[in-house]
């Protein structure tokens, strides 16, 4: 049986999904999705990172396109989607709250949330009911060297932020964080790296957020009863959260827990992989 995102190898780089803004919560908001919106098909709503934008769930979303409608949005001072006045993590709450509801009064219902790293966090804010959310490699809790770095990052930002997008760092980054550096992960990295939004202002403010990022802990919602409609994958490698797949077996033991071999960039560096584990993406 041919495997699906074997066969278009490479194809997210010239697949251009439609660009549409909308109001979220006062906030002009980018999304990314197809041309014409399938009802016969299941529509997911993919939600990157701090720190990045919707480049980075690109690979992952062209695997998965032509069975699903697949829609991907740049989180507040991210991508194309504006700065908000409101620093504060309840403008985050709020903006969160309005994403489902704002999508079904533009006749886009969607059937599953998917979150990455720190946009599992938002998702968790998300009055997302019974709708299925899967969370990729997220950050259960942050790892003192995480904070460490936020911190330093935070009081260095107006320094740093001339020279932190450019490529050649912005590819080191990428692999860092990566573990399987194959091939055709490096050259998902070094795509994304190229094409990603990124300005000195959005740079400060995604600073600003990174650094009270550990207020907060992931697993609230769980214990507000999502359990049943939850799926965690994670990777064999990541270095950003201080629990592991085993970890989170023993402490949430109703939710499905799948492990992938990658490190914290897995939409990135293992998104065929990950397609499989998630949809059995073959066709």
């Amino acid at each position: 049986m041919k495997n699906y995102a074997t066969a278009n190898k490479g194809g997210y780089k010239t697949w251009g999904p439609t660009r549409f803004n909308l109001k979220v919560h006062g906030l002009k908001t980018a999304f990314y999705g197809p041309e014409k919106y399938d009802k016969s098909k299941r529509t997911l709503l993919l939600i990157h990172g701090i720190g990045g934008d919707y480049h980075g769930f690109m690979p992952f979303a062209y695997d998965l396109k032509s069975k699903h409608n697949v829609y991907i949005v740049d989180l507040p001072g991210h991508g194309l989607t504006d700065i908000p006045l409101d620093r504060s993590y309840d403008f985050w709450k709020k903006w969160a709250e309005e994403l489902l509801p704002t999508l079904k009064a533009n006749s886009i219902q969607i059937d599953e949330v998917v979150a990455h790293s720190f946009g599992c966090l938002v998702a968790s804010f998300m009055n997302i009911g019974n709708t299925p959310l899967s969370m990729i490699t997220p950050v259960t809790h942050t790892t003192k060297v995480y904070l460490f770095y936020t911190k330093v990052i935070y009081s260095l930002r107006y320094i740093i932020a001339p020279w932190y997008g450019w490529y050649i760092f912005a590819v080191s980054r990428g692999l860092m964080l990566s573990y399987r550096r194959e091939r055709e992960g490096v050259d998902v990295i070094k795509w994304v790296s190229k094409n990603a939004h990124y300005s000195m202002r959005q740079f400060v403010y995604q600073a600003e957020v990174a650094r009270d990022i550990d207020e907060y802990d992931l697993f609230d919602g769980v214990n507000k009863g999502l359990t049943k409609n939850l799926r965690i994958v994670m990777a064999s490698h990541d270095s950003f959260s201080t629990e592991d797949y085993f970890d989170l077996r023993l402490q949430i033991p109703d939710v499905d827990i799948k492990l992938v071999s990658g490190g914290h960039l897995l939409p990135m560096e293992a998104h065929k992989e990950l397609a499989k584990e998630m949809y059995d993406y073959y066709l």
